[in-house]
């Protein structure tokens, strides 16, 4: 026996669970209520990102998402990580050129002590020099790997070339060259410029109800600031047409070209992107894949 399920019967069925809620403290988000499995995934980023990063010192955000799940309020290290491990929740945060973002996921019924883990990981890092060390010198390790990976060296050229005087021209994870002199006021300062309310977007979904969510939500984000500076410039895209060959010791070539796009806020944005993935961007389910594999 075959089963179809039509993408619109699909996108009706999520549609109809998918639903905006906005928190007692005003914290906004979307929620996908699923009762499945037990579980509560949570994904939210803060926009500013690598493109906040001071000058001449690439890298500043890439630390500041590494040192959030270091000591933080009265815990070491050690201890915050033991208190996520006790209740098997996962927090990790990871930075891009536009934003800071972070992955929570817990067991629905430890909701309330996840969510206070977050908090005190976004409101209240301790940023300590010797955590900083250890993670500078780690983050540096690497940068210093990378030089010899092709495919990062030629997305770095790529992105230095093509955007050219815009802070997309800095690579988001920093340069091994440069990572030396990134401190930890410039990581401290970094927070107070990006982690806000009102520059936070917020997904969600699992087993979970709309009145459990949001006060879980006020119990991770309210103690933040309001507001933040948190835009970004346009990035032009520069020297279409330009060749350029990079040399590295290794048997492995790689190619990177690219072209302007169409806009965010275009309306044909998401289609865009739909058609991107199945041609080529979701490399083994693209069909690009399938027909010259």
């Amino acid at each position: 026996m075959t089963i179809f399920i039509t993408p619109s019967l699909a996108t009706t069925t999520y549609a109809s669970r998918l639903q905006r809620v906005k928190s007692p403290g005003g914290i906004e988000a979307w929620l996908l209520e699923d009762h499945t499995l037990p579980v509560l995934w949570t994904s939210f980023c803060f926009r500013g990102g690598a493109a906040f990063d001071p000058e001449g010192k690439p890298g500043a955000a890439a630390l500041l998402g590494s040192m959030l799940t270091e000591s933080v309020g009265d815990l070491n290290a050690g201890g915050f990580q033991r208190r996520l491990d006790e209740k098997a929740i996962h927090l990790s945060f990871r930075v891009g050129r536009e934003t800071l973002h972070g992955s929570l996921r817990t067991l629905t019924q430890n909701v309330d002590e996840a969510f206070d883990l977050l908090g005190m990981a976004v409101s209240d890092p301790a940023f300590q020099q010797l955590d900083f060390e250890r993670t500078h010198a780690r983050h540096a390790a690497s940068l210093r790997m990378g030089m010899a990976q092709p495919d990062r060296v030629a997305q770095q050229v790529f992105d230095a070339i093509a955007f050219a005087g815009h802070p997309f021209s800095r690579p988001a994870s920093g340069c091994y060259e440069t990572i030396g002199s990134v401190e930890l006021s410039d990581v401290v300062a970094l927070h107070s410029r990006m982690i806000a309310r009102h520059n936070l977007e917020i997904v969600a979904v699992g087993a979970l109800g709309a009145d459990a969510f949001v006060a879980a939500l006020d119990r991770a984000f309210s103690q933040l600031p309001v507001s933040a500076e948190a835009s970004v410039l346009p990035a032009p895209f520069l020297s279409l047409g330009e060749e350029v060959l990079t040399h590295l010791d290794s048997p492995q070539s790689t190619m990177i070209f690219g072209r302007p796009c169409i806009s965010v806020d275009d309306p044909d944005f998401m289609a865009a992107k739909v058609v991107n993935h199945c041609l080529g961007g979701g490399t083994f389910s693209s069909r690009l894949f399938y027909r010259t594999a």
